[in-house]
């Protein structure tokens, strides 16, 4: 498996942690990505089924943000079971400036608004999410890392 870049952040830990409701809805090869990186002892599964591993804490608890919040970050995407990323602003070394958080998928909103400026987070979008990607690719995990830099109330 492909997934050393998401596991590596942290010390693995066998522990037991619930699977999130779309486990059985993946292609085998992202079963056994997603249960590699549950391993890890820090992966937290919300209750609406965002599994998430926060690699950076800001060093004071900031506001988090809102649906509405203005929001400076880094992003990147991937496919669980791929090395390479698809895009990345990291890479093009320009953050990302969002004003409200409406229209994007479920996982990403409830990640974004578990986060304050200064944290940087790897969660897994869950296939049933997927409806803006080719049929190909369902029933496949998206990894996402997202980095705050700032966050800003609607004005």
């Amino acid at each position: 498996m492909l997934l050393s870049c998401v596991v590596c952040y942290a010390q693995t830990n066998t522990h037991e942690i619930a699977k999130a409701p779309y486990f059985d809805e993946l292609v085998e090869e992202d079963k056994e990505a997603y249960l590699l990186f549950l391993e890890n002892k820090d992966v937290t599964v919300s209750s609406e089924g965002l599994t998430y591993l926060f690699v950076k804490r800001a060093e004071e608890e900031l506001t988090k943000g809102k649906i509405d919040s203005q929001y400076t970050l880094h992003y990147r995407d991937k496919m669980i079971t791929e090395s390479d990323w698809h895009d990345s602003s990291f890479k093009r070394g320009k953050p990302e400036e969002i004003n409200g958080i409406q229209a994007f998928h479920p996982a990403i909103k409830e990640a974004l608004q578990l986060m304050s400026a200064g944290d940087r987070m790897i969660f897994l979008q869950p296939p049933s999410q997927e409806d803006y990607i080719k049929d190909e690719a369902k029933g496949r995990l998206l990894v996402f890392e997202i980095e705050i830099l700032e966050i800003k109330d609607a004005e």
